[in-house]
Formats: C-alpha cells, structure tokens, sequence
C-alpha cells in the first residue's frame, strides 16, 4: 500500500498533472480530496464546472460526482477551453441505468464511492496510458470543429462532399448548384478557416470526424465499477 503511494506521488510531480474534483456536497469533495493529496496527487476541487473559469490543464483526470447534469456541464466546459480530458464519474450505489447513461454521455469509466485509494490509484494510471494520444485527437478535432462552425451550412457541405475525394463537378450534381457556385463555396471556406489551401481545409473536415469516429466510447472496451465493499 505504502509502495503504491509513492510511486504515485512521483509520477504526478514528474507530469504536473491535476485531478479535478467536481462533486456539489463540500464534505465528499474535502475526503476525496483528502485522499488523493495524502497519496501525492495535485488535486483541484470545484463545486460545479461553473466554478472553473480558468483554462483546464492539457494533462489530466477529472472526477465527476454524477448527479443532475453534471458530466453534460463538464463536457461542455471542456468543449469551451477547446480540450479534452477522460472524465470519470462516480456514485455511491450506482444503478446500471445512471452507469450506461454517464458513459453514453462521454464519461470514461464509473466508480462507486467510497472507493479504496490503492484500487483508484492504480486505475487512474490505467487510464492515464490509456487516453494519452486519444487526448491529442480529441483536442484537434475540438479546434477543427471551432473553426467548422464558421461556415454556413453550405460551405460545410461542400468542404465535407471534397474531403470526400469528389470533384467540383461532381459535388455540382450532388448539390444541385452550378460548378462556378461549388468554387465559391469553396473558396470562401478555406479563406473562414485560415486554410492555405484546399488540402488544408479537408485535412480540418478529417480532424473533426476522426475525433467523432474515434471519440471515448470506441477505445474504451469494457468497463467495470470499482468497488471498496
């Protein structure tokens, strides 16, 4: 046990790694905090994602007490900072519903509180292997899809129907629309994304769907609750 905690310690020194806490009820927050401190852990404690106005870390966990919309708020809030990092949710005696619903949210995994500091320990390692390039996929598509949301609907659908591989005339007949129009959209895609030019804008259109085809849920496998019973 004593092992487990130091080699813990130095690998949250040596990363600079935080584990965000967002949990509603002050005394849990303080013993999961508690806990995590008294194992070397650099933790951070929230009441809610409207607590953190500032920039999330680049590396990390965060612990979500699942209750209400939190998870959903905190999805949101990452979607905000333009980043993303594995959340995992945790109750105490969760329901297989409140489980299957937290993890189709965009949660990683599920524990149930109280859990043993040594098992969650070892799991945030797991996870922290885990999500490494995962995290970079997901932050990439995060800055496409911002830079996506500038283009009108139609600008989308041509820049989605050339990443696609289709030639002007081709997304034409698609479309409906002249040849001449395809270009214009096109055009004025690259120039709202700050492409340099048609290869870059599509390479944008990519980044955005493989961080949807290979988002938290395809990598995850199964996954089971952690308890300290």
């Amino acid at each position: 046990m004593e092992e487990m905690r130091v080699d813990f310690a130095e690998c949250i020194m040596a990363t600079k790694e935080k584990i965000l806490i967002f949990d509603s009820d002050e005394k849990r927050r303080a013993q999961i905090c508690y806990l995590l401190k008294d194992s070397g852990y650099y933790v951070e404690p929230c009441s809610d994602a409207g607590d953190y106005l500032l920039r999330f870390p680049q590396r990390g966990t965060i612990l979500v007490q699942d209750e209400g919309e939190a998870i959903a708020d905190v999805l949101a809030a990452l979607h905000r900072h333009a980043t993303w990092l594995p959340i995992v949710a945790y109750a105490e005696s969760p329901e297989p519903e409140s489980v299957v619903r937290a993890l189709s949210a965009g949660a990683v995994d599920y524990l149930s509180w109280p859990f043993e500091i040594a098992k969650l320990a070892a799991h945030l390692k797991k996870l922290d292997g885990r999500f490494a390039a995962l995290q970079k996929l997901r932050v990439r598509g995060l800055n496409a899809r911002h830079k996506l949301n500038q283009l009108t609907k139609r600008e989308r659908q041509v820049l989605d129907c050339m990443s696609e591989g289709n030639t002007s005339k081709a997304i034409a007949d698609e479309l409906g629309i002249s040849p001449r129009t395809v270009e214009i959209h096109r055009a004025a895609a690259i120039r709202k994304l700050g492409a340099n030019s048609t290869v870059d804008a599509v390479r944008i259109a990519i980044e955005d769907k493989e961080a949807e085809l290979f988002g938290p849920g395809a990598l995850i496998g199964n996954t089971s609750t952690l308890n300290s019973r």
